[in-house]
């Protein structure tokens, strides 16, 4: 019972005794009450605006004004103070009419006594539904505040029925990210993103029994133009007028996949030419070594032979014809020459001399020329500068890179004739090797087995530097090497043809 708080009470009474003894039967209940009377729809219409009061206890009928024109005038101005109708009548047909209009209780006026309590009980419906209201509030501006973070978010995001796995909802992001409308979205089920692929992973009947874990990790999802991403899936399961639902978040990783793609790729490209490269320096070493002990040991052999041939003619005391000693002299000088040729012969397969005495446009020329003295193949040399001022680890690089493709020409071309073009500007050194053989594929170019190919990028790209494999386009390759150049060239232009004289 309200005993602390001052109750504020407007009468729509025209008795003023009756108004009193309404009055004096609430304070008996123990309220405080502040009462105002009136019986006109001014005044009655002017204390609702000022006044707020707590409670009307109203009158039936009024000479000027009726309870029934008061409802009215309540619902026109949407307030919601109780109404206690109070009259001396004892019509059913009154209350019931009195009720329907909206009056919260009714009371006779031989039964005051029940009127305390009929306010205690209208103002606490009063406090129930106005809390009522505040949490409706609070839950409307809750879900609105969810609609707006759902609908404004940047990363697509979707509401789905975990029962059916039809789609319910969709955000503004996955509209735009997939390129599917609203309309066709609410005719798919959650599963029509994933392809094929993955579904078989995820098994539709699986996820209806274990829930929305199933679609937690990454996934690869495809798009209405029938473009495929890779997204990261995030799943929180919700429920939304007690109906199962669930909350799918899904963030496009595609070039972050991408990325790692490339970098797991690269790593085994890496992992490959390191092999490769260990490989290919045992057969050197191998070979080298083969050369020295077959070659080289058989000269040096023959000459130790006839070294110790003149040792024992030199201690006979016998005379020994000159020519023959001519002749065993000349078999050693011719000893001696073979040797120093293949040391040279050697020296230049390891590192050509050419490159560090002369530059790198005479090394090239050089090679161009042993390439078709040893292939067959004409090759043709064009620079468009005399000399070219480059360090030690760039000119070897080029020169590499050279031979590498010209190797690779020998190989696997079938070419009659290879292209060779230096071209020096004050920023960049571009070398182009062309040939007119069975070209490339693309599929040979990205082949990470392509270990030569993959050797030339490298060395490229240590120094800054590109190299771009292309068939051509009247068939055959062309290599393509440009590397960052400084100090500028010397310019001038040469051409060297080697005719081979097919």
């Amino acid at each position: 019972m309200e005993s602390k708080r001052e109750l504020r009470i407007l009468l729509l009474e025209d008795n003023v005794a009756d108004a009193e003894l309404i009055v004096r039967e609430v304070r008996k209940a123990g309220f405080q009450v502040a009462a105002t009377r009136t019986d006109t729809k001014e005044e009655f219409l002017n204390y609702l605006v000022k006044g707020r009061p707590d409670v009307i206890i109203a009158d039936y009928t009024l000479p000027q004004f009726s309870a029934i024109e008061a409802f009215e005038l309540l619902k026109e101005h949407e307030h919601d103070t109780p109404v206690i109708l109070v009259t001396g009548s004892q019509s059913e047909e009154v209350a019931v009419e009195c009720m329907k209009q909206g009056a919260d209780d009714y009371i006779l006026k031989q039964s005051l006594t029940r009127l305390p309590a009929a306010i205690s009980n209208v103002l606490e419906k009063k406090r129930i539904r106005e809390q009522k209201e505040q949490v409706e509030a609070a839950l409307r501006k809750s879900e609105e505040k969810f609609r707006l973070l759902f609908q404004h978010n940047p990363l697509p995001m979707f509401v789905y029925d975990i029962e059916t796995l039809r789609l319910l909802e969709m955000n503004n992001a996955a509209v735009d990210h997939y390129g599917f409308s609203r309309e066709e979205f609410t005719h798919m089920w959650i599963t029509d993103l994933w392809t094929l692929d993955d579904l078989r992973h995820l098994q539709a009947r699986r996820l209806q029994v274990d829930g929305p874990s199933q679609l937690e990790g990454q996934w690869s999802h495809q798009h209405k133009n029938g473009e495929t991403g890779t997204v990261l899936v995030l799943c929180q399961p919700l429920e939304v007028d007690e109906r199962k639902t669930a909350l799918i978040i899904a963030q496009d990783i595609t070039e972050r996949a991408q990325a790692e793609e490339r970098l797991r790729r690269s790593s085994e490209q890496l992992r490959a030419l390191s092999a490769h490269l260990q490989s290919v320096r045992e057969e050197e070493r191998t070979r080298i070594a083969r050369e020295i002990h077959d070659e080289l040991g058989q000269v040096l052999t023959a000459i130790r032979m006839d070294l110790s041939w003149l040792f024992d003619k030199l201690n006979t005391t016998k005379p020994v014809p000159k020519k023959l000693l001519r002749s065993h002299a000349t078999s050693m000088t011719d000893l001696i020459d073979s040797t120093i040729e293949m040391v040279r012969k050697i020296a230049t397969e390891l590192r050509p001399r050419i490159l560090d005495d002369l530059g790198l446009v005479a090394a090239i020329e050089w090679q161009s020329s042993e390439f078709q003295n040893r292939s067959g193949v004409r090759c043709t040399f064009k620079a468009n500068v005399e000399e070219v001022e480059l360090d030690r680890e760039r000119s070897t690089a080029i020169f590499r890179i050279l031979q590498e493709s010209l190797t690779n020409v020998a190989r696997h071309a079938g070419a009659s004739e290879v292209r060779i073009g230096l071209t020096a500007s004050t920023e960049e050194l571009r070398l182009v090797v062309a040939d007119n053989g069975r070209g490339i594929t693309p599929g040979r170019i990205s082949d990470i087995r392509s270990l030569g190919l993959l050797g030339m990028r490298e060395r490229a790209h240590l120094l800054g530097g590109t190299v771009s494999l292309q068939p051509a386009y009247e068939g055959g390759t062309v290599v393509t090497v440009q590397l960052p150049l400084s100090p500028p060239p010397v310019h001038g232009e040469i051409v060297r043809t080697q005719d081979s004289g097919m």
